[in-house]
């Protein structure tokens, strides 16, 4: 799942950066050949290795293939040709993130369907038609890509406005901005769990024991949401998951293969993991880890632009005939999402295995046995294809984190020593990002 985040904010990095200018020199035939040529490599690969049943790697290869394609087609030829058949769309970000999202999701779409007839046998999907295969794949990461949509049409309506010429001027238009922003922000962080229970076709899950065993739970524990739902994007996958920061709006979601092939005591143990979460206000975190990446980003801009610029410049004066000019978008998309990768490995992927690890020692939050947390791990280990050593940049592997809570339960300060780390560091990280914040506005 946090892989498939990453490729879509590699894809969105492509929108943003892509030139607001067409290149002159540039073929857009050129550019559609290589799209042309990519989905043909990625409808035909599949065929030719085995999957059996396992899709991560392919997946992976297919979104690296998409990835360069889209770059050479975007910052080395026309594509703004296709976008000029549209008055005025050249030079909307709007049109451009529609496209470049259209070129990708046509892509992965291409790679599920040419996936299928090898995964056909495998027990998770075997009652699931081709067509829903591709559209529940593609249901999962589509609306991820709706409030970068969303802000690319409010930065254009903001574009056709008057634009003063004066100080003040600026000064209130980067006020409004601001705070435009922020609203928009902070709607998205309240109501977007609404949108996606919409998108994945999320429903109520139906009355009986087992939802009477979780409300109670819930009770015991004193959470409260809006609704346990079933998840059927992911119905293929041993998971679950809470949406949502505002009890009104916050909504715990189960895929059916966990509620029908774990035990009841380790659907409750999935459960608790993720009001743990909820608990340590880990959907609020996450957002200023991924602050942390725009602020880097930011900086560079500052400091590599610059360089950047000076460099091409001498390369056109040494080099008049050379299209030096043209490699300028490239170069800063090359470096912002090396940048952005990089982060996301390391960076967010060392909280995000802090916070996974917090969710886990919930069990001794809550006053429950920590074999039920051990058993749900190893069950979940077990059904996905004894997966128990397979690492994991962002959860730890499931062995670890067994390991990790059998350790707790014989010395119980490792529970505490665990919640005081992931304070201390998260202290000295927003502090960080305030002052990185604070120098940036001052410079």
């Amino acid at each position: 799942m946090f892989s498939n985040l990453l490729f879509l904010a590699i894809i969105l990095l492509i929108a943003t950066l892509a030139p607001e200018t067409p290149l002159s020199e540039a073929n857009v035939a050129d550019g559609i050949v290589i799209y042309m040529v990519t989905l043909a490599l990625i409808a035909t690969q599949n065929w030719f290795c085995r999957l059996r049943g396992r899709v991560a790697p392919f997946v992976f290869l297919a979104n690296v293939e998409l990835i360069c394609c889209l770059t050479l087609f975007w910052f080395l030829f026309d594509a703004h040709a296709i976008l000029s058949l549209i008055p005025g769309a050249a030079d909307m970000q709007t049109a451009r993130a529609g496209l470049v999202l259209i070129q990708y999701f046509i892509g992965l779409g291409l790679f599920y369907w040419s996936a299928y007839p090898q995964l056909a046998r495998a027990p998770a999907i075997i009652h699931v038609t081709r067509w829903r295969y591709i559209e529940d794949q593609l249901r999962f990461i589509v609306p991820f890509a709706l409030p970068f949509l969303v802000f690319s049409v409010v930065g254009d309506l903001f574009s056709l406005l008057p634009q003063g010429t004066g100080s003040d001027d600026e000064l209130w238009a980067t006020i409004i901005s601001t705070l435009l922003t922020g609203l928009l922000l902070a709607g998205m962080m309240i109501f977007f769990p609404v949108i996606l229970t919409y998108f994945w076709q999320c429903q109520e899950l139906p009355e009986g024991p087992s939802k009477q065993r979780l409300q109670n739970l819930c009770e015991q524990i004193g959470f409260r949401h809006a609704g346990m739902l079933t998840w059927p994007v992911m119905q293929h996958s041993l998971t679950a998951a809470i949406i949502g920061i505002v009890p009104r709006f916050r909504y715990v979601m189960f895929t059916r293969a966990l509620l029908d092939q774990l035990s009841p005591e380790s659907v409750e143990a999935v459960l608790i993991h993720e009001i743990g979460h909820n608990r340590r206000k880990h959907l609020i975190l996450y957002p200023f880890i991924i602050l942390g990446a725009m602020v880097i980003v930011a900086f560079l801009e500052e400091a590599f632009l610059p360089i950047v610029d000076s460099f091409l410049a001498l390369k056109q004066s040494l080099e008049p005939d050379g299209a030096w000019g043209s490699l300028r978008p490239l170069m800063l998309f090359a470096t912002y999402a090396g940048v952005v990768i990089l982060y996301f490995r390391f960076v967010f992927g060392f909280f995000s295995r802090l916070f996974e690890r917090q969710a886990d020692l919930t069990i001794f939050d809550v006053g429950r046995p920590p074999e039920q947390m051990i058993h749900a791990l190893d069950e979940v280990g077990i059904l996905s294809g004894f997966i128990h050593d397979h690492p994991s940049w962002h959860h730890y592997s499931i062995r670890q984190r067994m390991d990790f809570l059998r350790q707790a339960a014989l010395d119980h300060r490792l529970v505490s020593n665990h919640h005081r780390r992931v304070k201390r560091v998260l202290i000295g990280y927003l502090i960080l990002l305030a002052l990185s914040v604070i120098l940036m506005l001052v410079l």
